[in-house]
């Protein structure tokens, strides 16, 4: 257990050092600004658009992060870990963390411009429970985008670029898979296997 927090932390501090969570989170930040610029507005639909958009944004911070390490040093922290398991057990802790610190963002940024402007963002109050649950289906969604993205690492995908428009292919079906399964009924028998983006979004609207 020692081993595999020590490989997390490791990670965690890697990632941080290097500059490819600087544009996810830029990209967070102008869409909650443009997001929140207008008020009021219902506060599950605000919550639900932008779990969905911070699905996007982890995928992207998963794929970037499989890129920090190359595969001698992957190799060797297999072998540190004694273990393939614990290796991507620390992966997956490393991806949760990142995931509950932008869900927690996203979260909390309505409520601290509500603070600074001092007047009423939305047509319902923003209640500590609504703030809870919406923070459990980001993390959720959250997670479930980097997930997405880390499956495509470079030792198993080597065109970057088609990585890219692989993983961003799975995450706009998730995300539009109610519409996909009207216009095509048979799809229903496939479309579980994407991620559900779309049905996670309908838990807040």
């Amino acid at each position: 257990m020692q081993v595999m927090f020590s490989l997390f932390a490791y990670q965690l501090r890697v990632y941080l050092r290097t500059s490819k969570i600087i544009m996810p989170l830029c990209a967070l930040i102008v869409f909650l600004g443009g997001l929140y610029s207008v008020a009021p507005f219902r506060v599950a639909d605000s919550y639900a658009f932008s779990m969905s958009i911070l699905a996007f944004i982890t995928a992207w911070v998963g794929f970037s992060a499989c890129e920090v390490e190359d595969a001698v040093s992957e190799q060797l922290l297999v072998l540190k870990a004694r273990s393939a398991a614990r290796y991507y057990v620390s992966v997956s802790l490393f991806l949760l963390c990142i995931s509950v610190a932008f869900s927690l963002f996203a979260v909390l940024f309505p409520w601290v411009l509500q603070l600074i402007r001092g007047a009423d963002m939305f047509k319902t109050p923003l209640t500590a429970g609504a703030m809870v649950y919406a923070f459990v289906l980001h993390t959720g969604a959250a997670f479930m985008g980097s997930a997405i993205g880390a499956l495509f690492h470079p030792r198993l995908v080597r065109d970057r670029r088609s990585g890219v428009l692989v993983a961003l292919g799975i995450m706009l079906i998730g995300f539009t898979a109610p519409g996909i399964v009207r216009l095509f009924p048979f799809a229903q028998f496939v479309i579980w296997l994407f991620p559900p983006v779309s049905r996670a979004s309908t838990l807040l609207a």
